[in-house]
């Protein structure tokens, strides 16, 4: 089978333009809020503003992932051409803030604008200049791919299978009785991967490790000691010994693996092996993986419950990210907000207990069963 080139690159595609509407959504709704008059000029020029600054800031995280991917490829079967990268990794976000510029005589029609041109000057200027950063982008990743293509020509030739091959992994394993500790049966699994599949296996195991290394992790990952209502001072909550700033370090390296969007996050790989293992003994402890980087350590034996919302909840981590982490969603951040006004100074640490579970599930996966698979796929062991 040929290596499947698109989806290397389409989740590119598809992260920048989600990441772009997530924020350009939230600022372009605080904008008319805060607008005395809708119908202001001014307004939707700064709406246009946002779009424009937004696509920059947007493109550069992207020409920075893209590079970082063709660090990592190793034959240009992989890459493909300059033309299709720009094409599957900044044509969605160049679409998407290209929408998102407010096109002044549809404005003026719906909003009965009486001066036109005052509301074209508004906005005109940021049309113009993202359509200069949207060229500018196009030719930066271009230039990288075309780049990284004339670096790998001038290597030699390896004398390793061609990119385009399936290999075959079996695995040993031992099932043993519970009640008496003996070996009652060996057996074997198995499973083919594509190239693209090792490919993302591979890095999988390269940004686990490196989450592994980092101090969040070494020093022992944060756990929630004890938890207690009073009916006069509300919540109290201990918990073991963590920096902030390890934290932050942590989400950093382990963005890759908890962004489902990424090309080798846990639920992409998670799901690869499970398709391509079809043995219950593999699926039945990818499945208590996926419970507990879904659900957490607490959700099914305690829950805290400020109104609707559960604390211990795929939801509001996911939430909690986008408002305090990752972005800075501003109705997301009014969410966590509400809720520290229930729970207190301790509200960032309850819900970051559901990243030390999915960071235990991403490190679990790659321990037990990434690591036994790569060295046959490189080796052949």
């Amino acid at each position: 089978m040929a290596a499947d080139v698109p989806s290397l690159w389409t989740p590119e595609g598809e992260w920048a333009e989600r990441e772009w509407r997530s924020r350009f959504e939230g600022e372009r709704r605080l904008l008319l809020a805060r607008s005395g008059a809708i119908n202001s000029s001014s307004t939707y020029g700064q709406i246009a503003a946002a779009a424009a600054r937004l696509f920059n800031e947007i493109s550069d995280q992207l020409r920075a992932r893209v590079e970082a991917i063709l660090t990592r490829s190793e034959n240009p079967f992989w890459i493909k051409s300059p033309d299709e990268v720009t094409k599957l990794t900044l044509d969605p976000l160049v679409r998407a803030a290209t929408q998102g510029v407010p096109d002044a005589k549809r404005v003026a029609a719906q909003r009965g604008f009486q001066n036109l041109l005052r509301l074209q000057g508004a906005i005109q200027p940021h049309q113009v200049a993202l359509a200069a950063s949207a060229s500018t982008a196009q030719s930066q990743i271009r230039n990288a791919v075309l780049l990284r293509l004339n670096a790998l020509e001038t290597k030699p030739a390896s004398p390793a299978q061609p990119p385009d091959a399936d290999k075959n992994v079996t695995l040993t394993f031992r099932k043993t009785n519970l009640r008496t500790n003996e070996t009652v049966l060996d057996g074997t699994v198995s499973a083919t991967f594509t190239p693209d599949q090792q490919a993302r296996l591979a890095a999988y195991h390269q940004y686990a490790e490196r989450l592994r290394n980092c101090p969040l992790v070494t020093k022992g990952l944060p756990e929630l000691q004890n938890a207690t209502l009073d009916d006069k001072s509300g919540w109290s909550f201990a918990f073991t010994p963590f920096d902030w700033n390890d934290v932050h370090g942590a989400l950093h390296l382990a963005r890759p693996l908890i962004l489902t969007a990424e090309p080798s996050s846990f639920d992409r790989i998670r799901g690869i092996l499970a398709k391509e293992f079809s043995q219950p003994e593999v699926r039945g402890y990818l499945g208590k993986l996926l419970t507990r980087y879904q659900d957490g350590f607490y959700k099914n034996s305690v829950q805290i419950q400020v109104g609707t919302t559960s604390i211990f909840d795929e939801t509001t981590f996911v939430t909690w990210l986008n408002a305090r982490q990752y972005h800075t969603d501003l109705e997301k951040k009014d969410f966590v907000e509400k809720l520290s006004a229930v729970l207190g100074e301790n509200t960032d640490s309850l819900i970051l207990l559901h990243l030390v579970a999915r960071i235990d599930a991403v490190l679990d996966l790659d321990q037990n069963l990434i690591q036994l698979i790569l060295p046959k796929i490189q080796f052949g062991k």
